[in-house]
């Protein structure tokens, strides 16, 4: 190997090395299926809060969620994003997948219906409410958000209403986006 080459070839390995994980999901292939394979999210950060583990991963043009559940009963999802214009886009995945956009100042009862099925920018797998153990995952186009810095915060919520939703961050509050965490653009 001449020397030229082998300098070439040491500085492509240093920046490579150089590069945060996130960066090198594209490699880890993942697909937006339930399923949650453990090399597809090798490089994803991981927080989990009793019997839920929320994963997240950030490419150069999407971000990736991944919802897994080991309650003994079927949920479902709302993943909820907002920037400083007061507006929250929210994405919902259950039997079904939708989504919708609202501000803040506005009642629970004031928000509107779900557009239901994917579109573009984003997608997510749908859910059995049949069965236990849901696995959710999304992958969301940082383009929807235009180069601004937005918060994220997730709600995993019972099927049925009989036990009290599990929200990523912990003290997350649906009113105050100042409380959830920070995606940077």
């Amino acid at each position: 190997m001449n020397r030229s080459l082998g300098t070439e070839l040491m500085w492509r390995l240093i920046l490579l090395m150089a590069l945060p994980p996130a960066l090198n999901a594209q490699a880890a292939g993942i697909v937006v299926d339930g399923r949650r394979s453990e090399p597809e999210w090798v490089a994803a950060t991981r927080q989990k809060q009793g019997e839920v583990v929320f994963s997240q991963l950030a490419e150069r043009d999407a971000w990736y969620f991944a919802i897994e559940s080991r309650l003994t009963y079927p949920v479902y999802v709302d993943l909820y994003f907002a920037d400083d214009s007061g507006g929250v886009l929210n994405l919902h995945a259950s039997q079904k997948v939708g989504r919708r956009s609202f501000s803040l100042e506005v009642s629970d009862e004031e928000r509107p219906a779900f557009e239901w099925g994917e579109a573009p920018g984003w997608e997510a797998n749908v859910g059995n409410p049949e069965s236990n153990g849901n696995v959710y995952e999304f992958r969301v186009a940082r383009a929807m958000f235009e180069g601004r810095d937005v918060r994220l915060r997730l709600a995993m919520q019972d099927f049925y209403g009989r036990n009290p939703p599990v929200v990523f961050p912990a003290t997350g509050t649906a009113q105050s986006v100042s409380t959830w965490m920070v995606r940077p653009r």
